[in-house]
């Protein structure tokens, strides 16, 4: 029979941690050691206990607000290649993360440049809706229907909450590494120009830099694209021997010693430039992206450091949101933007300049 007397306080009791560790659990929210949350989980459903008199979580009875059972996350413009592609896999480690704890199952839907209501919604298949990087007409719309929240969307105005890797952040951070270590002269490459996650990086990059004086337009290449349909994976990495070779004429003063890249894909096509160019990484020019795909960075060599910016930990927490307004209803607040940081992993691609 389940306790329904049971409160917070009890739940902490048993699992040996804060009320407020615990109330940071049932939330989502980061910055909990793995084995305190475990214990959080274990003691909710021994004790039956029941958030807000909604239901006892960890029961494994659905509440009555689920119809289906089912989360979508749907990624507008985007052709479904993505779906097997290494980097999609860290969001639906975080969605699968989520669902096992809170009873659900997830489908997932890619919009191949559709502008309509997807498939999933018109269907009822799902309870709630996750939106990955940019949002259609059509969003609208779902919204009248059912809970949504934003994934990397990154749009301020839109009438749902939105969890974001905190890209911007992380690009200051990347910059104020390499500076820490020694280089002063940093260089700056993307082949999307348009994409939002990746102008971010550039944005926190550039402020960095421009803080410390050291701000140089002619080491930043955003190469202009123009997106004709949906997305698709690249199969080449990026060419930079054309910028690499117009760096290393500029005078030693201005030469760079670092590049930062916007993301792994990036790095990699700088490291088969600087091999064709004959420069050595780190020596010559050290080298550090984003994304941390762990099976490229070390496939590299010298491996490449790389900034995680918390994919699966930004997922996991956006569909945790997602679920809590499936099973309590909207609280009636004004949408909440919540981000995500990552951390540095360091590798073997960045050299250590001293004076």
């Amino acid at each position: 029979m389940i306790k329904t007397e049971v409160n917070i306080k009890d739940v902490a009791s048993r699992a040996g941690v804060s009320t407020g560790t615990v109330s940071r659990v049932l939330r989502g929210e980061q910055g909990v050691r793995p084995s305190n949350a475990n214990r959080v989980h274990q003691a909710v459903k021994d004790l039956g206990y029941t958030l807000r008199g909604r239901r006892p979580l960890g029961s494994g009875r659905a509440p009555k607000a689920r119809k289906t059972g089912n989360v979508g996350i749907y990624v507008p413009s985007a052709s479904s290649q993505w779906a097997n592609h290494p980097m999609y896999s860290a969001f639906f480690q975080g969605l699968a993360r989520a669902c096992t704890q809170m009873g659900f199952h997830y489908l997932t839907e890619f919009g191949e440049g559709s502008q309509g209501i997807p498939r999933m919604v018109a269907e009822n298949k799902i309870d709630g809706l996750l939106v990955k990087n940019v949002t259609t007409p059509g969003i609208d719309e779902v919204c009248k229907q059912m809970p949504v929240v934003g994934l990397n969307v990154n749009q301020p105005g839109l009438p749902f909450d939105q969890v974001n890797c905190d890209d911007y952040h992380s690009g200051y951070s990347a910059a104020q590494y390499l500076w820490e270590n020694g280089h002063r002269h940093i260089g700056f490459v993307c082949n999307i120009s348009h994409h939002a996650m990746l102008l971010m990086r550039y944005q926190g990059y550039e402020r960095f830099m421009r803080m410390h004086h050291a701000f140089d337009p002619d080491l930043v290449y955003l190469r202009q694209t123009q997106l004709n349909g949906p997305s698709v994976p690249e199969a080449n990495y990026p060419e930079y021997d054309q910028v690499l070779e117009g760096w290393r004429k500029l005078p030693k003063k201005r030469r760079p010693t670092a590049v930062l890249c916007a993301n792994d894909w990036n790095a990699a096509g700088c490291y088969q430039s600087a091999q064709r160019l004959g420069l050595s990484i780190p020596d010559e020019l050290s080298v550090l992206a984003f994304d941390n795909t762990v099976e490229l960075c070390s496939l590299l060599s010298p491996q490449l450091s790389s900034y995680s910016v918390a994919i699966e930990q930004c997922t996991y927490q956006a569909a945790m949101r997602l679920m809590h307004h499936i099973d309590h209803g909207p609280d009636h607040q004004p949408p909440v933007v919540q981000s995500v940081v990552g951390q540095l992993v360091a590798r073997d691609s960045v050299a250590t300049i001293t004076a």
